[in-house]
């Protein structure tokens, strides 16, 4: 098999694009934007042949999909100007070289835009949390955006983002360096619901209220749901859904009466919750610490420092430091809840 370089690929692939365009991607398009991507495309590879030091090697080179495919995306990254498309140049040029020489690329993923990309990296902050690792460059690369873009990202999620009316803020993650820890992390929703789907789940969420742990997580959830809605969808359920469908009206009205008073109200961590048992079942399902003050047998108040591994109809299970068994407090007989607020 004659041997084909990487150069002649690349030469190869841009002859065919200023004939015909994209070769691969038929997305219809007027003539103006199939110059530019014309125009982008040359921009793209041109830059990568000044740039490559490895284009008189084979293009069938092991490894070479996954070389390619790193250079074009220091390239993207590297544009002060984007479009948000040179992903699809890529792809195009991707799709080229598998077709004519058997060689497979991983294609980009769509690029997001800065909204999508920072509600991308909110809710990705589980996953920092877990690895404890916060590369800049590792999550440019994944986004295809400059380092400077992600800390712009990360200073817009620490002052606040506003989304449908709802305003989310990560007040409590730390970076240094490569270090990044956060004590509550967001997970965004996007549904397009018709009203009878959210009646259902504000009906879920109304029925949730009788569990006592999760009462104030269903409420404002509740809440939240109630914001977002338009004018019309509001009153088409106070005026008409409360009674054709039966609902209990006073509590749609509890929802809306809270929805004005939260309007500035940003994402905040569980442990900020005033609701005590809302921090219980933080405390819980983040293994964290926190200290109980409750009514003791002898009618007095007792404080007690532990981990909350059990939370039930009747109350709660705590093992106190130093313990061997667990101490069981009656939901009643709670006063106070404070979790611990130190990075773990």
């Amino acid at each position: 098999m004659q041997k084909v370089t990487v150069q002649k690929a690349v030469n190869e692939y841009l002859s065919l694009t200023d004939k015909k365009g994209l070769l691969y991607d038929q997305s219809n398009r007027d003539a103006q934007k199939e110059k530019d991507l014309k125009k982008k495309t040359h921009v793209i590879l041109e830059t990568f042949l000044e740039e490559c030091d490895y284009l008189s090697e084979s293009v069938r080179t092991a490894n070479m999909g996954e070389m390619l495919r790193t250079s074009l995306q220091d390239i993207i990254c590297a544009m002060k100007r984007k479009s948000g498309e040179e992903y699809l140049v890529c792809n195009d040029f991707f799709a080229f070289l598998e077709d004519r020489f058997k060689v497979e690329v991983k294609p980009f993923d769509r690029q997001l835009t800065p909204l999508e990309r920072q509600l991308s990296i909110a809710k990705d902050m589980h996953d920092f949390n877990k690895a404890r690792t916060f590369d800049r460059n590792d999550v440019a690369r994944r986004y295809l955006v400059s380092d400077r873009t992600i800390d712009s990202d990360l200073a817009a999620l620490h002052n606040g983002i506003c989304v449908m009316d709802q305003k989310l803020a990560l007040k409590d993650f730390l970076l240094n360096n490569k270090k990044i820890t956060a004590i509550s992390t967001m997970h965004p929703l996007f549904l397009t619901q018709n009203l009878t789907q959210i009646v259902c789940m504000l009906e879920g969420l109304r029925r949730m209220e009788d569990n006592w742990a999760l009462r104030s997580y269903a409420r404002s959830s509740a809440v939240s749901i109630w914001r977002q809605l338009s004018d019309y969808a509001r009153e088409r359920i106070l005026g008409t859904l409360t009674d054709l469908m039966d609902l209990e009206r006073s509590w749609y009205e509890g929802i809306s009466e809270a929805a004005e008073m939260e309007a500035e109200r940003m994402f905040y961590n569980e442990d900020e919750s005033s609701d005590s048992y809302g921090r219980l079942m933080y405390a819980m399902k983040g293994n964290l610490p926190c200290s109980i003050v409750y009514i003791g047998d002898d009618d007095m108040a007792v404080e007690i420092h532990g981990r909350v591994f059990r939370i039930e109809e009747s109350g709660i299970k705590i093992l106190a430091e130093d313990a061997a068994e667990p101490v069981v407090i009656g939901r009643e007989k709670i006063l106070e809840v404070e979790v611990a607020t130190e990075f773990r």
